[in-house]
C-alpha cells in the first residue's frame, strides 16, 4: 500500500471515529452524494428531526455516510422491520444450501414449537407455506400491537425478560383471518414464525444463524440484536445496525456471479407478478425477500417503525423510523431518523423515499471512494 493510501485510510477511520461524513472534490457537474447529502439536511430541516444517519451506496461503495445530530454515521441503533430482510436472507440461505424449499409446509418445520406450546388452534396454519410467510400471503391478521399477546406478555413481564418464545402460545390461539395464499396482509407474526423455523432447521439459536448465514457473508463483523427490544421483536424487527453496515448487508441482494441467492429463490424474488399488492394505494407492487418491490422500476425498499408510550399513557413515548431502499442499477440508500415512525408519520416517510429516488433517477457523478473499510465493512466473501 503507498503511502498516499495509508494516509487516506486513516483519514477515513477518523472521520468514522468522528461520526462526520468524508469529503470529496466538488466538480462542476455537481457530484450526486453532495446532492443526497443536500436534501437529506433539508428534509431534517422540515420535519424537525434531530437525530439521524443517512448512508449512500453506488455500485457496491459506500459512497456517503453522515451522523446528523446527536447520532454518529456509523452508531447501531434499531432497524425495526429493516429486520425482516436479514430473517428472509437467513431462510434464502437454507433454501440455497438445500436445508429448506420455498414451498415446504410449515406444519413440520414449526413441531417443536408445536410440541413446546400446543398445537395450533386453526388446523389452515400447517398448510401455509415458506413462501407465503415471506410474502405476507399466510393468512395471518395484519399487524396490530406488533403481535398476538405482545402487550399482555409486556403487562406481565418485564421487557428486559421478555422473548419472541413467549409470544408463541398466543400466536397459535389465534386463527386465521383467510385460507392461506389468498392475499396480501403485512403481519409480524409470519417472521416471528420464520425465526423459529431458522432454529428449528439450523439447531441454533435466530441471531447466531443469521450472524453466520447471511452477515459473515456480507463482510459484517458481530453485529446483535437491539439490547432493549431485540430478544421480543426477534425476527420480525429485532436487529441494530449502522446505516453502512445495513447497505453491506443490502449487497447480498443484487444479482451477481457468483449469487449468494439460488436461482430458485432469484426467480421467485423477481417474478411479483402473483404476489401483487395495493399496500400503498394501488396496484404495482408485491412483496418478496424481506421487502416491497415496485413492479415498473425493479426498486426494493422498507420502512423500519417503532412507537411505544412507557410507563403508562402520560409516559415518555419512543418513536423512531428508518427507511431503505435498493435501486435496480444498484444504487442504495438507507435512512434512520428520531421522532418520526412511518407508520404514524406516513407523508413524511413517503416524501423522504420519493426524495431519494429522484435524485437518484436524476443520475450525476458518484465519488470515486468506498467509505466500507472505514465503517467496519469488510468485502463480500460469497
Amino acid at each position: 500500500m503507498t503511502a498516499t493510501a495509508h494516509r487516506r485510510r486513516a483519514l477515513l477511520r477518523l472521520l468514522a471515529l468522528a461520526g462526520a461524513s468524508a469529503a470529496w472534490p466538488v466538480g462542476a457537474d455537481h457530484p450526486a452524494a453532495p446532492a443526497f447529502d443536500t436534501a437529506m439536511r433539508d428534509w431534517l430541516l422540515r420535519h424537525r428531526v434531530k437525530n439521524a444517519s443517512f448512508a449512500l451506496m453506488h455500485d457496491d461503495r459506500l459512497v456517503l455516510a453522515q451522523g446528523h445530530g446527536e447520532r454518529g454515521a456509523h452508531e447501531r441503533v434499531p432497524l425495526w422491520s429493516l429486520s425482516k430482510a436479514i430473517t428472509a436472507a437467513c431462510v434464502a440461505a437454507l433454501v440455497r444450501d438445500g436445508r429448506l424449499r420455498l414451498h415446504d409446509r410449515i406444519g413440520p418445520l414449526l413441531q417443536p414449537v408445536f410440541d413446546a406450546h400446543g398445537p395450533p388452534v386453526d388446523a389452515r396454519v400447517t398448510k401455509a407455506t415458506v413462501a407465503q410467510l415471506l410474502s405476507h400471503r399466510a393468512g395471518w391478521p395484519g399487524t396490530r400491537n406488533f403481535a398476538p399477546g405482545f402487550v399482555p406478555l409486556l403487562q406481565q413481564v418485564p421487557l428486559g425478560e421478555a422473548r419472541a418464545s413467549m409470544l408463541m402460545p398466543a400466536i397459535l390461539k389465534t386463527p386465521l383471518a383467510r385460507d392461506p395464499g389468498i392475499r396480501f396482509e403485512y403481519s409480524n407474526t409470519g417472521y416471528l414464525l420464520l425465526g423459529q423455523i431458522v432454529e428449528a432447521v439450523t439447531g441454533m439459536g435466530y441471531a447466531e444463524a443469521c450472524q453466520k448465514l447471511v452477515l459473515a457473508p456480507a463482510g459484517i463483523a458481530q453485529v446483535g440484536m437491539d439490547r432493549v427490544w431485540g430478544r421480543l421483536l426477534h425476527a420480525a424487527g429485532g436487529w441494530s445496525m449502522s446505516a453502512p453496515e445495513y447497505l453491506a448487508f443490502l449487497r447480498l441482494l443484487r444479482p451477481r456471479e457468483p449469487d449468494f441467492l439460488s436461482v430458485p429463490v432469484r426467480d421467485w424474488m423477481s417474478d411479483g407478478r402473483h404476489e401483487t399488492h395495493e399496500a400503498f394505494g394501488g396496484p404495482g407492487f408485491a412483496y418478496t425477500l424481506g421487502m416491497h418491490l415496485r413492479l415498473r422500476t425493479g426498486d426494493l425498499f422498507h420502512a423500519g417503525a417503532w412507537s411505544w408510550r412507557q410507563d403508562g399513557p402520560d409516559g415518555p413515548a419512543l418513536r423512531q423510523g428508518a427507511w431503505a431502499g435498493l435501486g435496480a442499477d444498484g444504487t442504495a440508500f438507507v435512512a434512520t431518523f428520531d421522532t418520526i415512525s412511518p407508520s404514524h408519520d406516513a407523508a413524511a416517510a413517503g416524501e423522504l423515499d420519493a426524495m431519494v429516488w429522484r435524485l437518484q433517477r436524476a443520475g450525476g457523478r458518484y465519488p470515486a471512494i468506498d467509505l466500507f473499510d472505514a465503517a467496519g465493512v469488510g468485502p463480500l466473501r460469497l
